[in-house]
């Protein structure tokens, strides 16, 4: 794991850029149907994350994650306080997604993530966004480190 300053632009700088394997172009990125996912909830496994905690209690953190060449970033928005991190893709060794249906027939989503070095990464997933978290993990880079689960709750 890597903490990234980006730029006044919202961008990576030049060494990072080319440390995360480049971005895709215009066409690749169309192909793929993007490369961004929607938002996700942080809950833990990011201390760079969790520092945005200790400043302001009862605020969500959202997540968004960015497929590079070879790389992974994490876009953490916090109440406007901004952060982020990369991984370069070997980095990440499994992505689990888990559909509950609870006994009382709520819904919710987890996703994991796994990493050699910095232990397991969770988020919840809104509802709303599953299906398309679920397609965001299926694109070719990510696709063979990623399972789902679903669990009925009974």
């Amino acid at each position: 794991m890597k903490k990234i300053i980006l730029n006044n632009k919202g961008e990576l700088i030049a060494s990072d850029l080319a440390y995360y394997g480049g971005k895709y172009g215009f066409l690749e990125r169309f192909k793929m149907d993007g490369i961004g996912s929607p938002k996700v909830i942080y809950e833990s496994g990011i201390p760079y994350f969790d520092e945005l905690n200790e400043l302001a209690e009862n605020e969500i953190s959202f997540v968004n994650f960015e497929l590079m060449k070879n790389g992974f970033l994490f876009h953490c928005n916090r109440n406007q306080r901004l952060r982020s991190i990369g991984f370069q893709i070997h980095e990440i060794s499994k992505i689990n997604l888990w559909g509950l249906v609870e006994e009382n027939g709520s819904v919710s989503s987890e996703l994991q993530i796994q990493t050699g070095n910095d232990g397991l990464l969770c988020f919840s997933v809104i509802i709303q966004n599953f299906s398309r978290i679920k397609t965001f993990f299926k694109k070719k880079p990510l696709l063979e480190k990623f399972e789902e689960h679903y669990n009925s709750g009974e």
